[in-house]
């Protein structure tokens, strides 16, 4: 048990039974999407480190529903120093589909003072991927600028993404 609270990766993803088989076909329902929700919870309540080296979530939870939960994840491990962080939120079935619900967005620059954290939160950043996440022009440059770590920047799918110039 104590093991598990000093890990340094935490990977969150569909099963390989949820990512083939038929019956799932990779869309899961909303109880099956709670289900892994509670999980990463579960997980995170119980971490102890103040040191993350690599977070990767790659769950199907692109609907609103689920923002406020992502928002929660993410503070947490910025709060560890992440060096590696994965957010890929395709769904399967979806991958071919540009045209998708509302983009879940990181939460920078929001007004609510709770909820808003800024490009230099990602300070400790050298890897940042995001996949179907949705980051504009602007946010884009921001985490070049403010991340002095970064090596690999990987942003897919972004609906947002328009005209990045460097």
């Amino acid at each position: 048990r104590y093991q598990r609270t000093h890990i340094k990766h935490l990977n969150f993803h569909l099963s390989r039974k949820e990512t083939n088989d038929r019956k799932y076909r990779g869309h899961l329902s909303k109880n099956e999407k709670l289900r892994h929700v509670n999980r990463v919870n579960c997980v995170l309540d119980l971490h102890k480190s103040h040191f993350l080296e690599k977070f990767r979530i790659a769950l199907p939870l692109d609907q609103e529903d689920y923002h406020c939960e992502l928002d929660k994840w993410i503070k947490f491990v910025l709060s560890r120093k992440v060096q590696a962080l994965e957010i890929d939120l395709t769904e399967p079935s979806r991958r071919r589909r540009r045209n998708r619900r509302i983009q879940y967005t990181l939460p920078l620059n929001r007004t609510s003072s709770n909820s808003s954290f800024s490009a230099s939160f990602f300070n400790a950043l050298k890897s940042l991927s995001l996949k179907f996440v949705g980051v504009d022009d602007q946010m884009a440059r921001s985490f070049i600028s403010s991340c002095p770590m970064l090596e690999h920047l990987s942003i897919q799918g972004s609906s947002q993404l328009k005209n990045l110039q460097i």
